[in-house]
Protein backbone atom coordinates (compact mmCIF):
# COMPACT_ATOMS: atom_id res chain seq x y z
CA UNK A 1 0.00 0.00 0.00
CA UNK A 2 1.34 3.45 -1.20
CA UNK A 3 1.78 6.42 1.21
CA UNK A 4 0.27 9.55 -0.87
CA UNK A 5 1.55 12.91 1.21
CA UNK A 6 -1.75 14.64 0.29
CA UNK A 7 -3.84 11.58 1.85
CA UNK A 8 -5.61 12.74 4.66
CA UNK A 9 -4.43 11.65 7.89
CA UNK A 10 -7.84 12.25 9.96
CA UNK A 11 -10.13 12.33 8.01
CA UNK A 12 -14.23 13.05 9.70
CA UNK A 13 -17.47 11.38 7.98
CA UNK A 14 -21.17 11.82 8.89
CA UNK A 15 -23.23 9.39 9.79
CA UNK A 16 -23.80 8.05 6.34
CA UNK A 17 -20.17 7.65 5.63
CA UNK A 18 -19.71 10.81 3.46
CA UNK A 19 -16.49 12.67 4.04
CA UNK A 20 -17.14 16.23 5.58
CA UNK A 21 -14.01 16.97 6.82
CA UNK A 22 -10.81 15.96 5.16
CA UNK A 23 -8.29 17.34 7.89
CA UNK A 24 -4.56 17.32 7.64
CA UNK A 25 -2.72 15.92 4.57
CA UNK A 26 -0.22 13.33 5.99
CA UNK A 27 2.42 15.25 4.86
CA UNK A 28 1.17 18.24 7.09
CA UNK A 29 0.99 16.02 9.68
CA UNK A 30 4.32 14.44 9.24
CA UNK A 31 5.79 17.74 9.08
CA UNK A 32 4.09 18.76 12.53
CA UNK A 33 5.51 15.91 13.97
CA UNK A 34 8.93 16.66 12.76
CA UNK A 35 8.65 20.42 13.44
CA UNK A 36 7.56 19.77 17.30
CA UNK A 37 10.24 17.75 17.74
CA UNK A 38 12.91 20.34 16.18
CA UNK A 39 11.99 22.69 18.40
CA UNK A 40 11.99 20.66 21.49
CA UNK A 41 15.26 19.94 21.29
CA UNK A 42 17.39 22.68 23.04
CA UNK A 43 20.78 22.02 20.73
CA UNK A 44 19.13 22.43 17.49
CA UNK A 45 17.28 25.55 18.83
CA UNK A 46 20.72 26.92 19.83
CA UNK A 47 22.45 25.85 17.29
CA UNK A 48 20.31 27.75 14.77
CA UNK A 49 19.83 30.95 16.98
CA UNK A 50 24.20 31.09 16.94
CA UNK A 51 23.70 31.64 12.89
CA UNK A 52 22.68 34.77 13.47
CA UNK A 53 19.73 34.50 11.01
CA UNK A 54 16.21 36.80 11.58
CA UNK A 55 13.46 34.97 13.22
CA UNK A 56 11.96 35.12 9.82
CA UNK A 57 14.87 33.36 8.56
CA UNK A 58 14.74 30.72 11.25
CA UNK A 59 11.46 30.34 11.03
CA UNK A 60 11.57 29.07 7.33
CA UNK A 61 14.83 27.02 8.50
CA UNK A 62 12.59 25.09 11.29
CA UNK A 63 10.27 24.87 8.27
CA UNK A 64 12.00 23.35 5.81
CA UNK A 65 13.87 20.72 7.66
CA UNK A 66 10.36 19.80 9.04
CA UNK A 67 9.14 19.08 5.12
CA UNK A 68 12.09 17.40 4.02
CA UNK A 69 11.81 15.09 6.91
CA UNK A 70 8.09 14.93 6.12
CA UNK A 71 8.98 14.03 2.51
CA UNK A 72 12.03 11.74 3.35
CA UNK A 73 9.26 9.78 5.38
CA UNK A 74 6.93 9.44 2.61
CA UNK A 75 9.37 8.16 0.42
CA UNK A 76 10.91 5.69 2.82
CA UNK A 77 7.37 4.35 3.75
CA UNK A 78 6.85 3.76 0.13
CA UNK A 79 10.10 1.92 -0.43
CA UNK A 80 9.76 -1.99 -0.98
CA UNK A 81 11.43 -4.09 1.69
CA UNK A 82 15.13 -5.43 0.51
CA UNK A 83 15.82 -2.34 -1.92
Amino acid sequence: METKGNDPIFKFCDAYGKVVNHGLSKREYFAAMAMQGLLSNQHITQQISISRLSSDDESKVFALISTWNADALIKALNEKKGE
